[in-house]
């Protein structure tokens, strides 16, 4: 138990974290792709959607039970190191959270949120309770920068868990009770392996006062990411069939995989952004964020022309089967890519560099556009589907291109220039290219897929290994120094 306590409390570089958090990513993404994949076959698509609707929405909203402890926690103990707020926030968690969980379960048992089956409202509540829990435990751990923990913590009850109860159980709402209560076991084990708080009951109602500030100022923020992410699949509940919201779900978990690549930066970028912004280090951020929003526009680009092309041929191999539908859904979707992810990462650097919720303004501002187009496109006819997705597009577009005005103003730096432009152009009109060089060929689509992914990668790794680009070069060196 020692040693298991000694690596749960590991600090490193912030290289280390970095590969920690990626290595984390990477095997989180082909966990959760591998379970999609045995959910659709042995379960069915339908229990698919089902469980991914669950899944979305409860993680989406994680922000708001938690009232913003997930990124109030690690901001400031980061800060000051101050271990009594990790047992603040477990307080707030249990007079707060529980109870809002119960209010949504309520809700949801009197109808008047009409989205689950009947028969899985209460295993939702015990699912909702171990997802949530889970979540405030990795912020302790990121606040403390112990990222190994933080990592490892996060791969089982994200992916260890739901794997062995899925294999095991045929039913979903047993199997979403044990996978709530195991990781709700879980999470207590190693909050108390962090630190011992039942041995200290005194409350520190400035740091409660401090949580909930932080908290409440971006409610609005996560009420808006969370309709961001899981308003279409929410209002095409009704409007679509299950094996359609199936393969929507589906595409948005494709979009979502870039989180192998935001996920490891914003895990750590957080407490460590708030220091050199206490530091007042202006050139050491502006390079910082410079690299990371180009790297995120570059491989968002990928991402975008991989959907758009052989998007199809990626959920058919995934899933087994595609309909004409689910394959145009999974080519519209794509454009959403690359902000997507500069969206996610300028979320963070955002929060990490004033405790103002400026988040509520930028995803408020989108939601009004998601809305504005959804509803104004069925109006004038266009299909639901179509509707939801470029609205979820457009979404996603504004609050990417308000992010980048919002910490260019904050924190008075350039991030776009014309070298980046330039090259990001080049970029698409090459991938264009190829595509369309491959496609003219009478090869199978599986082999014209594997062959593009493969001149995709190759293209990559000369590009990093030969570009003179600044941003290039600075990643160059942080992988040659770990």
């Amino acid at each position: 138990m020692n040693n298991f306590h000694n690596i749960l409390n590991k600090e490193m570089s912030f290289s280390k974290d970095f590969l920690v958090t990626v290595i984390n990513a990477i095997g989180i993404v082909i966990g959760v792709f591998l379970l999609n994949a045995y959910i659709a076959r042995f379960h069915g698509i339908d229990v698919l959607g089902e469980y991914l609707l669950i899944r979305r929405t409860i993680f989406a909203a994680i922000g708001i039970f938690l009232i913003g402890m997930n990124i109030g926690l690690p901001f400031y103990i980061a800060k000051g190191k101050d271990n009594s707020y990790g047992k603040s926030a477990m307080i707030l968690f249990i007079f707060i959270t529980i109870p809002l969980l119960l209010l949504f379960t309520i809700l949801i048992k009197l109808r008047i949120i009409n989205l689950f089956l009947p028969e899985l409202i209460w295993p939702i509540f015990i699912y909702a309770i171990g997802a949530n829990i889970l979540n405030l435990v990795i912020g302790l751990y990121r606040g403390h920068l112990n990222m190994l923990g933080a990592s490892i913590i996060s791969f089982i009850g994200s992916i260890l868990i739901p794997v062995v109860f899925f294999l095991f159980y045929k039913d979903l709402s047993t199997i979403l009770i044990l996978i709530g209560s195991t990781i709700t076991l879980l999470s207590i084990i190693v909050y108390f392996l962090r630190k011992k708080y039942i041995f200290n009951l005194n409350i520190n109602f400035i740091e409660i006062k401090n949580l909930l500030r932080y908290g409440i100022e971006r409610i609005l923020s996560f009420l808006s990411q969370f309709f961001l992410l899981a308003g279409i699949p929410l209002l095409l509940y009704n409007e679509i069939s299950k094996t359609s919201l199936a393969y929507l779900n589906s595409s948005i978990s494709l979009i979502r995989l870039s989180l192998v690549i935001i996920g490891p930066i914003g895990f750590i970028i957080l407490p460590r952004v708030s220091k050199i912004v206490a530091n007042s280090n202006k050139g050491e951020l502006e390079t910082k964020i410079c690299i990371i929003l180009s790297l995120m526009f570059y491989v968002g680009i990928i991402g975008m022309a991989l959907m758009l092309f052989y998007g199809p041929v990626i959920l058919k191999f995934w899933l087994g089967d595609i309909s004409r539908e689910g394959a145009m859904i999974s080519r519209l979707i794509s454009f959403s890519i690359p902000l997507f992810m500069v969206t996610g990462i300028l979320r963070s650097i955002i929060d990490s560099a004033s405790e103002r919720g400026y988040n509520s303004l930028i995803y408020s501002g989108s939601v009004i556009i998601l809305l504005l187009v959804y509803f104004s496109l069925t109006v004038f006819g266009v299909s639901n589907v179509v509707a939801g997705i470029i609205g979820f597009n457009l979404g996603y577009i504004v609050s990417g291109v308000l992010s980048i005005i919002f910490v260019k103003s904050i924190l008075k730096i350039k991030l776009i220039n014309i070298e980046l432009l330039i090259t990001l152009v080049v970029q698409i009109a090459v991938l264009a290219l190829v595509f369309i060089i491959i496609n003219s060929t009478n090869m199978d689509q599986n082999f014209q897929f594997l062959l593009y992914l493969f001149i995709l990668i190759t293209g990559s790794i000369l590009f990093f290994y030969k570009s003179k680009q600044f941003w290039v070069m600075q990643i160059r060196e942080k992988i040659i120094s770990v």
